[in-house]
């Protein structure tokens, strides 16, 4: 049996205990019984390999064939399908063993959206590799396996159990979720915070001023008569997080109106 050890090191808000525990969980069911004793490398399991690696490495790692013809199909492909959808991103390559038809094949995953407001996204595997054989020996032959619901289902449950346990989610109509945090003059001051400290401003009605964290930037602005008291949101700490797709809507409920501010998405 062939043995590895992992080091790594994450960065967590010391008070953002949900961020920590979901970060654990995911751990735990990463590592699953392919840990030793799951408390510690013992001396008598002691790795037979290590390697030590930064974020540089892995990148010149994924990069080292961006020259092959079979990437520079898939790439291709990629751009024609971007004519006609926007493409959501796409991941790095995967690599499988040479057989007797091909060479080898890569593999890239990539993601296009499918609506004009960008909430929803269908997910492709593309397949490039070398005919060895036949009349079509030496061409590079694309397959494409999907397109496939990318549904995100775990990012939005999660998001969905965190803003019940922070408060700090501003929906707008639009299905645009996005956080609000305390102000940090200083860090508005030198351009950082969500959209480099951009004013945002929502209309939110007082049950979402309950939820809300302490410190916000909240000022009532209800007029004479009105029945239900309104409320104004002034922050230049908001962070998008996306479009909620359809299917997660029931998660969620919209609790606000943009008043000014914009749409990353749109831009």
């Amino acid at each position: 049996m062939t043995r590895y050890k992992v080091e790594f090191e994450v960065a967590v808000p010391d008070d953002d205990q949900f961020k920590l525990d979901n970060f654990k969980s995911k751990i735990d069911r990463f590592l699953g019984d392919n840990v030793p004793g799951r408390s510690g490398w013992a001396a008598t399991n002691a790795p037979l390999y290590t390697k030590q690696a930064t974020f540089r490495d892995f990148i010149e790692e994924g990069q080292r064939d961006s020259a092959d013809p079979r990437w520079q199909a898939i790439l291709a492909w990629i751009d024609n399908m971007s004519l006609t959808k926007r493409n959501a991103g796409r991941g790095v390559a995967m690599y499988t063993k040479q057989s007797g038809a091909h060479k080898g094949s890569i593999f890239c995953k990539t993601s296009f959206y499918t609506d004009a407001n960008m909430s929803t996204r269908e997910v492709y595997l593309v397949e490039a590799y070398e005919r060895t054989y036949g009349i079509d020996k030496g061409n590079i032959t694309i397959q494409i396996h999907g397109p496939y619901e990318d549904s995100g289902d775990e990012y939005w449950i999660q998001l969905a159990e965190g803003d019940k346990q922070r408060g700090n989610a501003i929906i707008t109509e639009d299905w645009t979720h996005r956080t609000v945090s305390k102000d940090d003059p200083e860090m508005v001051r030198l351009g950082g915070g969500g959209h480099g400290g951009a004013e945002f401003r929502f209309e939110i009605d007082k049950a979402t001023v309950e939820r809300l964290p302490k410190g916000l930037n909240v000022v009532e602005v209800s007029t004479p008569g009105q029945l239900e008291p309104k409320y104004l949101l002034v922050t230049h700490n908001c962070w998008y997080q996306g479009v909620i797709p359809r299917k997660h809507r029931h998660l969620f409920g919209i609790n606000a109106e943009m008043v000014t501010g914009f749409n990353p998405r749109t831009l």
